[in-house]
């Protein structure tokens, strides 16, 4: 697997941390925080992330992350009494 792809991976599994309905969540094995479903916790994540890129660009992503899961919830939020 190349570089791309196992960063592509980190990248995912930060998406999926972010989810944008309602999910369980567990202490990651780290002992450091709760993550989604038993898999690997933000920590984690920006540790991984941190193998491929800088520490700006893994805050970014991190960022982008929380906006995209701050947005839907504002459309969704909006949305919701006139189902």
């Amino acid at each position: 697997m190349t570089k791309i792809d196992q960063a592509w991976q980190v990248f995912e599994a930060i998406l999926r941390q972010h989810p944008y309905w309602p999910t369980t969540y567990s202490m990651c094995n780290c002992g450091r925080m709760p993550s989604r479903g038993g898999s690997k916790c933000n920590v984690c994540l920006r540790e991984e992330l941190l193998k491929y890129t800088d520490a700006k660009k893994a805050d970014a992503v991190f960022e982008a992350a929380n906006n995209l899961q701050s947005a839907w919830y504002s459309i969704y939020d909006s949305l919701k009494d006139d189902s």
